[in-house]
């Protein structure tokens, strides 16, 4: 699933396995240690986080994600960004458990 974040400009974020597999390897966490960064996030790791998702979302459309590590810092240059970015992996992201299905908002079908 590809979703899209205001930056600079609307880019494609996508935390699949690809995005992870980097990610994990550039943090040395397993995948149970995902779970852990969850419950405590660290600014590096969700900065890397954005980084990977932004360069697999561009890989997946088929476009090139050029910047480096610390301009993808610069695009995200306030907390409100970055969270949008970590709630986007928090949707997307599942470490294979059962869990609730998300409730629909009132008036919704």
């Amino acid at each position: 699933m590809i979703d899209y974040i205001q930056l600079d400009e609307k880019r494609p974020i996508k935390f699949g396995m690809n995005a992870l597999r980097l990610w994990t390897k550039d943090m040395d966490i397993t995948l149970n240690g995902i779970n852990d960064f969850i419950r405590d996030p660290d600014m590096d790791g969700i900065i890397k986080l954005l980084y990977y998702g932004l360069r697999d979302g561009a890989r997946c459309e088929g476009k090139e994600y050029s910047l480096t590590l610390e301009q993808t810092c610069d695009l995200a240059d306030d907390m409100d960004k970055l969270t949008k970015a970590f709630n986007i992996f928090l949707d997307q992201y599942s470490d294979g458990s059962e869990s609730e299905p998300k409730k629909k908002k009132k008036g919704a079908s």
